[in-house]
């Protein structure tokens, strides 16, 4: 029996590592050569992923968070596909819908089949993949190593036809990459080893600022932060700050900030303006203000467009905001309580042990500028696998003591 309880578990292990390496893949595109190289890995690894599964099935274990999980998910996805016949956004919708729906399911059930979801010798694999990721970047070309160093974003400025200068994309990939070293930092023992994790955890840092994605950027040094002056004992927070604090120091001392535009878009957020966002955050809270069917049963997927005669890519770019023209504004308040519950139990409970915690963290805060829900699988996988956990605790306190 034991034999078969480490199989799973590495069956489990195989599964999320493959999944998590699928839905990140793509981020970091800077060449065409990575281009084609990203398509292949997520090919590989989605198939990989489906095996896994079809092989934790045989032997799957029923329980409460995987049916709160899904079930949630299969109830609201269905009412906002429904409610956007009704209303006429399907159409658009339906292109990105098909495969946020099967990939959903699939990280809900790999999420409800093990806890921690995401262990540290999981983790430690994800920090390598990343890590060989940014390896063929510089052997592809599309990261030049100067002060400071730059990415070459060809394959964005071919698919936009126009000079692309930054990418939301590699500073969310690299920032992901940033939060599994922060969870690694303080699930270690060993203050030698806090300390050279600090390393990659720097690197990756550097990385998602030269990417130029301020909110992903930041959203990933906030929670590191978070990682080094709360979670860490102190006798591994005082070096990790001295070190963190003289190669910060040192890397500003011989660059110019301004070449870094992460900076310069930064300022403008300083001005006062956050560009379209502005405009577009107006137009979504109007349309809750103003049209009372979406704010009380919500309007389906994709109407926000579908109203204002707006491209697919014009979403509101708050997905909590979206959510509730989606589904009304009761059901994703209730919705997004249990999610918040899940995920405080999880990071009280398991957050030396489980990763997750801090990815969902991570993109769940992404969420709130950027992306859509018809789209953001990893945002989707973690609100209703903590809707599951947060269910599962309010309505059985004692069996989850």
């Amino acid at each position: 029996m034991s034999g078969l309880r480490l199989n799973r578990r590495s069956i489990h292990s195989i599964a999320i590592i493959a999944l998590l390496i699928s839905v990140t893949v793509a981020l970091p595109l800077t060449t065409s050569e990575l281009r084609t190289l990203s398509v292949q890995t997520r090919g590989l690894t989605l198939g990989l992923t489906a095996l896994a599964v079809g092989l934790l099935v045989l032997s799957a274990r029923g329980n409460r968070v995987m049916l709160f999980s899904m079930g949630a998910f299969v109830v609201l996805f269905v009412y906002g596909m429904v409610m956007a016949t009704v209303m006429g956004g399907l159409t658009t919708a339906m292109s990105d819908l098909p495969t946020t729906i099967l990939i959903a399911l699939l990280g809900l059930f790999i999420a409800s089949q093990r806890t921690p979801v995401v262990t540290r010798s999981d983790a430690q694999i994800l920090v390598l993949y990343i890590a060989t990721f940014l390896l063929a970047t510089l052997a592809l070309g599309g990261l030049i190593l100067s002060l400071p160093p730059y990415f070459v974003f060809q394959a964005q400025s071919d698919w936009h036809g126009s000079s692309v200068s930054y990418s939301q994309g590699v500073s969310k990939f690299f920032g992901f990459g940033l939060v599994l070293c922060g969870f690694l930092l303080q699930a270690e023992r060993s203050v030698k080893l806090q300390i050279l994790l600090l390393f990659p955890s720097l690197t990756f840092l550097l990385l998602a600022f030269v990417g130029g994605g301020r909110g992903d950027a930041l959203t990933a040094l906030i929670i590191f932060l978070f990682v080094v002056m709360i979670r860490l004992p102190l006798k591994a927070k005082i070096p990790a700050i001295i070190i963190i604090v003289m190669l910060t120091g040192l890397f500003v001392r011989n660059i110019n900030l301004d070449d870094l535009v992460i900076f310069r878009r930064l300022s403008i957020i300083l001005e006062g303006s956050a560009g379209a966002r502005d405009e577009i955050y107006a137009e979504a809270i109007g349309m809750l203000a103003d049209k009372v069917q979406c704010a009380v049963i919500g309007c389906g997927f994709d109407y926000f467009q579908f109203a204002l005669q707006q491209d697919v890519g014009r979403y509101p770019h708050n997905q909590l905001i979206e959510s509730m023209i989606v589904w009304g504004i009761p059901l994703t308040l209730v919705t997004m309580s249990y999610t918040v519950i899940g995920l405080y139990k999880s990071f009280r409970e398991d957050g030396r042990n489980d990763a997750f915690p801090f990815i969902a963290l991570f993109f769940f805060f992404i969420a709130m500028k950027s992306g859509s829900v018809v789209s953001s699988w990893l945002f989707v996988i973690s609100v209703f696998h903590y809707f599951g956990v947060g269910l599962d605790r309010a309505l059985f306190p004692r069996q989850n003591q």
